[in-house]
């Protein structure tokens, strides 16, 4: 009887008298009974609304359901969290090829989506769940082990809705490149590429980064910052040709603070922007960019978003403005 209780106890957590529970208040991703949907899903094949099971992720893992409606229906009802903890445990159990067309369906699905650009706009706890940094852990896990890295990296360039992902990459090259430097061992050691073929995806990237930027639409999309704090670092050069073209457009300015502004996100109010002059000086004519911001800050034809408004700002201080309501932040 004394073990049989412990059993229950075990799997139904809120059968304890006591506040305090060594899963916390997380039991679902405990594998814990702690609601009439979790009992319903101890009770029943069937997955309710909400939920994702093994079996659906082996089929998505081995391509036997569509599996970019599959994602889009983990968004739909609200299970991607669950999804990439399922991910997380299974992808290894997939052959590298369906691992291979599994990660470029939640590239498709989730790079450009609402979903993740409504979880960038937000704040986040420290502890937050991401996608967009658990997309980056399941792919840098999957290249850990693949056999054909190569392959792999180079397929990647040819789709520039790629981008955001290939620039994770493509810093993790110049890390191992030894073009940025690391303290940590592990990555001192990591090799994905040989010296000459990292320098060659490397090129390829930050050429693709500035066709997008020039004559497509990366400049509107969420990850241009991100895109572009690594792009500066593979090639300043290239940098320097796009911002000098902007910077003598009508509009230049404005393409110019998006790609730039979104600088980080706290806890505090979200994505912020926070430039310095230090930062920018030796891409473009810091002094007319801040000319440029002063007078877009002062007209009064258009109306002007919180998101130009905040890096406008910080343009013409090199203090911290969020994004979300141009307020002005505070550096720790």
């Amino acid at each position: 009887m004394v073990y049989l209780k412990g059993i229950l106890k075990e799997l139904f957590p809120l059968l304890e008298d006591s506040s305090y529970s060594m899963y916390g208040s997380d039991y679902d991703q405990c594998g814990r009974v702690a609601s009439e949907k979790r009992l319903y899903i101890a009770l029943h094949y069937q997955i309710p609304t909400g939920f994702a099971s093994d079996t659906e992720i082996v089929s998505f893992l081995y391509g036997s359901i569509n599996r970019e409606e599959y994602l889009r229906r983990a968004i739909s009802e609200g299970f991607v969290e669950r999804l990439f903890e399922l991910l997380h445990h299974n992808i290894e159990k997939a052959n590298q090829e369906n691992a291979a067309l599994s990660l470029k369906a939640l590239y498709t699905v989730f790079l450009d989506s609402p979903y993740l650009k409504s979880f960038e706009d937000a704040v986040h706890g420290f502890f937050g769940f991401e996608p967009y940094r658990n997309i980056m852990w399941l792919t840098f896990a999957f290249i850990k082990d693949l056999d054909e890295k190569e392959q792999f990296l180079f397929d990647l360039l040819q789709n520039p809705r790629f981008l955001p992902i290939t620039a994770d990459i493509s810093r993790r090259l110049l890390v191992q490149l030894g073009r940025i430097e690391t303290d940590d061992p592990r990555l001192k050691e990591e090799r994905w590429l040989s010296q000459e073929k990292g320098e060659e995806y490397l090129e390829t990237w930050s050429d693709m980064v500035a066709s997008e930027l020039l004559d497509g639409g990366l400049a509107d999309s969420i990850h241009a910052s991100h895109i572009y704090f690594v792009f500066y670092r593979v090639s300043k050069e290239k940098t320097k040709q796009v911002f000098s073209k902007w910077i003598n457009e009508e509009l230049g300015i404005e393409k110019i603070a998006k790609v730039v502004g979104r600088c980080g996100s706290d806890s505090t109010n979200g994505p912020y922007a926070e430039i310095s002059e230090d930062s920018l000086s030796e891409l473009l004519d810091y002094q007319r960019l801040k000319k440029l911001a002063d007078e877009e800050l002062n007209n009064t034809n258009q109306p002007l978003s919180n998101y130009l408004k905040a890096i406008y700002l910080s343009i013409l201080t090199g203090e911290k403005y969020y994004l979300n309501d141009a307020t002005k932040g505070e550096k720790f």
